[in-house]
């Protein structure tokens, strides 16, 4: 309906009073090509709803583009811009229904909010390296865009600036990029903590990486081809709006780490019928987040905490239902992978790999001997325990009784790495090595990791009355000289 009013809008604008161009200042018009040549800063609403232009030629001397300025020119198809651009405001080029494609000069700093939403024959849109800011909603509802790419430049995106395009199966960023990332064609932060803008056009089932820990406002609004959604454990929060107007949506899987659901969150995804969410506390849930969805939708959560969540969320209660209990998990392999090797271990889950800090070496102990082709006798360190990131289904630390662990509490795709310290004691020194393990469940991403650093300590040693320094396979004096 918005797009019917807007094109009905351009229409009569175009036989209306603002049909005829009126050159303003120097610019110049040429009626023959249609073609207006702009020489002077457009000021906001220059040429709003003039019908006549077909092609603009922005000149070297513009060095900014004004509010509205060229809105609802529905007869527009082409824009070159000039050398000394830097600036477009806000809804300059918005419902220029008929432009096909735009090249941005180096030198543009800034794309103003709604600067070219709904324009939607806009198929193409090059951004050169030098852009700072893309404002909410810049090319919202451009329904034919296909790809856009981010430079390294670019530090500030609005919300929802890429929303509702329908086409857009992919928005690449530059590797150098210091403040924004992409994976699988989706919009992230720097280290893809919290997920941006996933394209309009993804389709079929997406799964939130392992890293990300919020989902932001209008994320996954207007995916009209999204189907289902998973959800990790890791991620605590979900935007306002995040998942709204997904019409083919049909279910939804929410980890054990949600803590907030922002209003309106799944807001006419008008087929989603499954929603599970494995989080045993309910979470803050805002206003309609799951309203007008399928009349059949039932909310699916953990057994114990039925009632808690029919309290806490009484506008679904007749929903919610308890989740079946999951099948026991089985022998499952663990892959440890370090030092370009990995090792493998079949357990049954959830498990936990010690190590220990006697005489007798624990699982851990042989598993880190065996990725760094590490004599027996030693230990991990007992003071230090080893720290895991990347996946809530791996943890480590230092036991009650000073031995480090690893614990895998259920299978997961993606991987975990887990850091740490080992001792080992020869007659002559002791060698601490710091390691670096890479674990996934069978079938997961793991990959061998070079990590070797090695730190040496010094003995002393007191030979025929003379004190002496070992170190490293070698004998040195007090004074440092090396004795043979």
């Amino acid at each position: 309906m918005r797009k019917i009013f807007t094109i009905l809008f351009a229409a009569l604008m175009s036989v209306g009073m603002f049909a005829k161009v009126t050159p303003k200042g120097t610019d110049v018009w040429d009626d023959a090509t249609k073609t207006l040549t702009v020489n002077g800063n457009p000021v906001s609403n220059a040429y709003i709803g003039v019908s006549d232009i077909e092609n603009l030629v922005i000149s070297d001397a513009v060095t900014s583009i004004g509010d509205n300025a060229f809105e609802d020119c529905n007869g527009l198809k082409s824009v070159a811009f000039g050398s000394s651009l830097a600036s477009i405001g806000k809804e300059a080029f918005s419902s220029c229904i008929k432009l096909e494609s735009v090249t941005f000069p180096a030198s543009l700093q800034s794309i103003g909010k709604k600067a070219f939403s709904q324009c939607y024959a806009l198929t193409s849109v090059t951004i050169t390296n030098g852009l700072t800011s893309i404002e909410q909603q810049a090319f919202y509802n451009c329904e034919k865009l296909a790809s856009v790419t981010i430079p390294n430049s670019v530090a500030s995106i609005g919300m929802n600036a890429f929303g509702n395009c329908d086409g857009l199966t992919e928005i690449v960023v530059a590797a150098e990029n210091p403040n924004y990332s992409s994976a699988d064609g989706v919009l992230f932060n720097k280290d893809k903590t919290t997920l941006i803008q996933c394209p309009g056009g993804k389709q079929g089932d997406y799964t939130v990486p392992n890293s990300v820990t919020s989902i932001g406002d209008n994320a996954f609004a207007s995916c009209y081809l999204l189907t289902s959604v998973e959800i990790p454990n890791s991620v605590g929060e979900i935007g306002t709006q995040a998942f709204s107007s997904c019409i083919e949506l049909t279910s939804v899987t929410i980890g054990n780490g949600i803590a907030k659901i922002g209003g309106y969150a799944f807001y006419y995804s008008s087929k989603l019928a499954s929603v599970t969410i494995n989080a045993t506390t309910p979470p803050t849930l805002g206003g309609s987040a799951f309203d007008k969805t399928a009349a059949a939708l039932t909310i699916y959560v953990p057994a114990a905490s039925v009632t808690d969540y029919k309290g806490a969320w009484t506008a679904y209660a007749d929903k919610i239902v308890a989740a079946a209990e999951p099948e026991p998990a089985g022998e499952v392999t663990v892959v440890f992978a370090a030092n370009n090797k990995t090792v493998e271990r079949t357990v049954t889950l959830p498990h936990t790999f010690w190590c220990n800090l006697g005489t007798e070496n624990g699982e851990l102990d042989l598993i880190i001997q065996e990725l760094y082709a590490l004599p027996l006798g030693g230990y991990c360190d007992a003071w230090n325990g080893p720290v895991a990131t990347g996946n809530p289904a791996v943890t480590a630390g230092a036991g009650d009784e000073d031995d480090d662990f690893i614990t895998i509490s259920e299978a997961f795709e993606g991987t975990a790495t887990v850091s740490g310290k080992y001792n080992r004691y020869t007659e002559m020194d002791e060698e601490e090595f710091y390691y670096t393990l890479t674990i996934s469940t069978k079938n997961g991403a793991a990959t061998a990791i070079s990590n070797t650093a090695v730190e040496t300590k010094a003995i002393k040693r007191i030979v025929n009355g003379q004190l002496l320094i070992e170190k490293n396979g070698k004998t040195y004096n007090v004074m440092g000289a090396e004795v043979k």
